[in-house]
């Protein structure tokens, strides 16, 4: 008797992307009001958001929702932002860095 080999699946791992945070717009004059938001974050988590430099906390803690979106807040950029390049960053309650966005102001208001 001739045997006929079994065909055996091999599972395909899951990519998950990494947390990714979104501000909009991504330019303007200090005084500038800006929308930030997220997605691909750990659900129901804290996360604290912060204007960096100075490495200053936006408002309280946003959390993830359960597919792990962050509520779009808005932040208005300081007044006394100079002219240059800024981050919006997302971190744990351990302080460890998640994810960030870049903000450039373009001049005052």
């Amino acid at each position: 008797p001739t045997t006929t080999p079994t065909a055996t699946t091999t599972p395909t791992p899951t990519v998950t992307p990494p947390p990714a945070l979104v501000v909009n717009p991504v330019s303007g004059p200090a005084g500038t009001v800006i929308t930030i938001s997220g997605q691909n974050f750990a659900p129901y988590t804290p996360y604290f958001l912060y204007w960096s430099p100075p490495d200053t906390q936006i408002g309280d803690p946003v959390y993830a929702d359960d597919i792990g979106q962050l509520t779009a807040i808005t932040y208005t950029v300081p007044l006394s932002a100079t002219v240059g390049g800024y981050q919006v960053i997302a971190r744990r309650q351990d302080g460890s860095t998640v994810a960030q966005a870049a903000f450039q102001v373009t001049g005052p208001r």
